[in-house]
């Protein structure tokens, strides 16, 4: 419950609901999203500070050769994420106030700002696919930085130029 040690698993829920390890280790389990062809699945654990890709197999569903995509600082926390149409990434900073905004490369095209401290994650919805829903938390915040943010907790919208894609939906 600390968050400190790597005790996490990541597993895969196959359609016949048998499941299946695929890593282990993990300190904070948070954004995962694919490549748009489907040839890479990318993964977040927060306190390694880096995006990872894997090579995918979408036919089985395995993962191989983890690699960084992404690497941050040692001060930004990456949390929740989600993949618009065009391959960008899209990343709540955990603690930074912020959305970050990288392109298909992985190259930063901005870091957006949110009027809460600990953003948690962040999909695309609405109509035309274009609205970014922002998700943050409140907890273990100090009076004083309720204070200062006083929408920490809440959920946001940000409209953008960009399309989102409808998240993949379990198929069992």
């Amino acid at each position: 419950m600390k968050e400190q040690a790597p005790l996490g698993k990541l597993y895969r829920l196959d359609k016949n609901l048998t499941l299946h390890q695929l890593e282990e280790n993990i300190h904070i389990s948070n954004g995962m999203g694919w490549s748009l062809d489907n040839q890479t699945f990318f993964y977040i654990d927060t306190l390694t500070h880096c995006v990872a890709a894997y090579d995918y197999d979408l036919i089985t569903g395995n993962i191989a050769n983890k690699r960084t995509f992404i690497q941050f600082s040692s001060n930004e926390y990456p949390d929740g994420m989600t993949i618009d149409s065009e391959g960008g990434f899209w990343i709540a900073f955990w603690g930074a106030a912020k959305i970050g905004h990288f392109d298909a490369g992985g190259k930063r095209i901005a870091d957006i700002p949110v009027p809460a401290l600990q953003p948690t994650s962040c999909c695309f919805g609405g109509s035309d696919m274009t609205t970014l829903f922002i998700t943050s938390a409140k907890r273990g915040l100090s009076k004083k930085q309720m204070q200062e943010l006083p929408l920490n907790g809440r959920l946001f919208m940000l409209e953008t130029n960009v399309k989102g894609r409808e998240e993949p939906r379990f198929a069992g």
